[in-house]
């Protein structure tokens, strides 16, 4: 747009912002349409139903406690990640939050 200003006439920059609109415009449309946290919440409530599920992961370098807590018809996935190197993470819905918040939420 600023090539526009300088030289309004020219062909080349108007030739490339229709090209690159086109471009945003095909890449609109190929995005899908993003999943409502509201809707995997509720989703995880209907699969579980109301209460605390745990899971045992053991993935490489890591062991990984999942629970899935489910009050009022809403769900979350509380995990605890635990490194080989001893470092342990706590996580709401892939968020990082703290153990207090972990413990306070999932037990």
């Amino acid at each position: 747009s600023d090539a526009l200003l300088i030289k309004p006439t020219e062909q080349y920059p108007l030739d490339k912002m229709a090209e690159i609109d086109g471009l945003l415009k095909k890449n609109k449309a190929a995005t899908p349409e993003p999943v409502k946290k509201d809707d995997k919440r509720n989703s995880l409530a209907d699969e579980y139903g109301e209460g605390i599920h745990e899971f045992y992961e053991t993935v490489p370098n890591a062991s990984i406690v999942k629970r899935i807590v489910v009050k009022n018809g809403e769900g979350h996935i509380y995990s605890q990640k635990t490194t080989k190197f001893g470092s342990v993470y706590w996580y709401k819905d892939d968020v990082l939050i703290t153990e207090k918040e972990y413990i306070r939420n999932s037990e």
